[in-house]
């Protein structure tokens, strides 16, 4: 993309430092299948903020983008209306039976997560 666009994010989250690094760690894990480079940021804002008290937070905030996508996952089905829930199920059975094979493809490449 725009590397001045990178570069906005940047020292905005610089300007916020910790709150800053936390709050990108939960966005950049909420989003389940858009892999949004946080990382980078965290280790380029660790130049002026303590690394250990920086990795701290953002793992924290990972975590809880990651619990909250599950959760939103696990439990966010019952919000579905019927007919969503009837191809939901479907979907669940082609998983069951092809997961295995798709984790395997997936291992074999470098895609992330």
């Amino acid at each position: 993309m725009n590397e001045g666009f990178y570069q906005g994010i940047f020292e905005a989250l610089q300007a916020y430092g910790y709150v800053g690094a936390f709050l990108i760690s939960v966005l950049g894990s909420l989003i389940p299948f858009l892999p949004v480079p946080y990382l980078i940021p965290i280790v380029l804002m660790s130049k002026t903020l303590d690394p250990l008290l920086l990795g701290i937070l953002a793992g924290i905030g990972g975590a809880i983008g990651k619990l909250t996508s599950y959760g939103l996952g696990r439990f966010g089905r019952r919000l579905l209306k019927e007919e969503r829930r009837r191809k939901m199920t479907i979907l669940g059975r082609a998983i069951g039976k092809y997961g295995a094979l798709a984790v395997f493809l997936f291992a074999l490449t470098p895609l992330p997560d």
